[in-house]
């Protein structure tokens, strides 16, 4: 009896055959499908094969003759077309249904024209010399270009079954091998333990193959990646949920003044100080993970300075616990916004609001007086002689004066009224949640008014630098003449009130100046009251 059954081996091979590339395509499911599939599917056809070659004399005999050969042959190939495209070089699907066909054609036409089983067997084992070193051949260039272990292993295995039909072949021809399919020779039990260990080394291979690829490209991806973030003229940083540091570029340390290092043991919350005055670390830590954003904030360096950034942070989609944060210093441009803002709305002089700060202003304290039935009061001065110290000192005189000025005035008024200048010598106070009484905040408006009248008339000490002469200090008196009118929501328009403020500072200064006026009712000027 035969060591080896050879319906046996064939069985066995099939059941192989149809194991492996389930086990394959589970393994690679989601990867490459359609490349998969064609793998796959060629292991299939060889099981199905195999499984009508042991069948041979048992089923009908075109299953197990033009059948089997054609399955066998479309099988191989649709290995090859699966490498190839792996390659990037698929083969037209013209010859891939040219070859299996040919094949057919002429082992068929053997068997049935010629009914010579030598030549016939000669014919198929040479056919399948070609196409297994043909698959062997794709594979040696497959692990060439990608310097891949696994694409060897598919290479030698591959070959290694051509080389067991070519000793087939040679032992056919030199008549050591009988042209029945069931002879257990020697020669035709290598090609069945080949067959046997490339079902399994071939598909090990292949999954190892497309590991190999996940890891390459991981790793050529974190190579782009760190080129990115290394070159990037931005601040970047990854964190996980939690805010703690994971990864940090250089651009990032140079901009916060810490090294690479200690960022890595610190989190945002550490360093992020747009809410310094509220709010946990952990809230300001988990602010920056909770949805893709652009957003300002300031952040601390490690000298202690504050720095004006803009952040850009996106939810890594393949990774939901880990955050990216691009970071731009935005101090200059802040700093610049901040000047602008300043030459629009403040005097560049003394700092106070100017006419179109206040115009502002006062809309709000009317609106404010509108809900609440409260009065709003504006008192609108201006400097007696004030033209004497400029002629007698030049302008930095005066300009030392009109900077004195802003600064009694600022102190004489609350934090919520607004000190003002029009321009020239000319300042407005804002006051405003008066009583909602008429006559009481006239009286407190008064008492505003008097304060201001005494604080200015108060000496002045003004240092004066002129071009090739000594400092000289002097000594400067200068009063104020100063118009005063309430106001409520239902009052006019803003011209209105300026207008009256305007007609009782006037009316002060035809009275003999340093003194304050009250415009009372519409046409009528009175002292302020005490």
């Amino acid at each position: 009896m035969p060591l080896f059954h050879i319906p046996s081996l064939f069985l066995a091979t099939a059941l192989l055959f149809f194991i492996m590339p389930m086990v394959t395509y589970l393994v690679l499911n989601g990867r490459r499908q359609r490349v998969v599939t064609l793998w796959c599917g060629g292991d299939l056809l060889l099981g199905l094969s195999m499984t009508l070659f042991a069948l041979r004399g048992l089923a009908p005999e075109w299953a197990t003759f033009p059948l089997a050969h054609f399955l066998m042959c479309l099988g191989v190939m649709m290995r090859i077309q699966a490498l190839r495209r792996d390659l990037g070089r698929p083969l037209p699907l013209i010859l891939m249904a040219a070859v299996p066909s040919l094949y057919l054609l002429g082992f068929e036409g053997i068997r049935l024209g010629l009914r010579d089983d030598l030549l016939r067997m000669q014919f198929h084992n040479a056919a399948f010399v070609v196409l297994f070193s043909w698959l062997a051949a794709v594979g040696w260039r497959i692990a060439q270009q990608e310097q891949s272990r696994a694409a060897r292993w598919i290479a030698g295995v591959y070959l290694l079954l051509a080389v067991s039909f070519l000793n087939t072949l040679i032992g056919l021809s030199l008549g050591r091998v009988t042209p029945v399919l069931m002879d257990p020779s020697a020669a035709r039990i290598l090609i069945m333990l080949a067959g046997i260990l490339s079902a399994v080394v071939a598909n090990l291979g292949y999954v190892g193959l497309a590991f190999e690829r996940s890891r390459r490209q991981a790793i050529q991806a974190d190579q782009e990646y760190r080129a990115i973030i290394a070159t990037s003229l931005d601040g970047f940083f990854l964190c996980d949920r939690d805010g703690r540091f994971l990864d940090v570029n250089q651009a990032y340390c140079d901009l916060i003044g810490y090294r690479r290092e200690e960022l890595l043991t610190m989190g945002v919350a550490d360093i992020d100080a747009a809410d310094a005055d509220g709010g946990g670390d952990a809230e300001r830590g988990r602010r920056w993970a909770i949805e893709p954003a652009c957003f300002e904030t300031r952040q601390r360096r490690k000298d202690g300075r504050l720095l004006e950034v803009e952040a850009s942070t996106q939810v890594l989609p393949f990774d939901p616990g880990r955050i990216v944060a691009f970071i731009r210093d935005i101090s200059a441009r802040k700093r610049a916004e901040a000047e602008i803002k300043a030459l629009a709305f403040y005097d560049p002089l003394t700092h106070l609001p100017n006419r179109r700060l206040l115009d502002d202003r006062l809309g709000q304290v009317r609106a404010a007086a509108h809900r609440s039935g409260c009065h709003g009061g504006l008192l609108l001065l201006d400097l007696d002689n004030f033209k004497p110290l400029n002629d007698a000192y030049g302008h930095a005189a005066g300009d030392l004066l009109l900077i004195e000025v802003a600064r009694r005035l600022t102190l004489t008024v609350r934090a919520a009224d607004t000190a003002a200048r029009l321009g020239g010598d000319e300042f407005v106070l804002l006051i405003g949640d008066l009583s909602a009484e008429e006559a009481e905040a006239a009286r407190y408006v008064g008492r505003i008014a008097e304060q201001v009248r005494r604080r200015l008339s108060a000496p002045y000490r003004l240092t004066i630098t002129r071009p090739g002469h000594p400092d000289t200090l002097i000594e400067h008196r200068c009063t104020a003449s100063l118009g005063v009118t309430l106001f409520n929501g239902m009052d006019g328009v803003a011209e209105d009130i300026f207008r009256q403020a305007d007609l009782a500072m006037y009316q002060a200064k035809a009275n003999g100046r340093d003194q304050a006026r009250f415009y009372a009712v519409p046409g009528a000027l009175s002292p302020v009251p005490k």
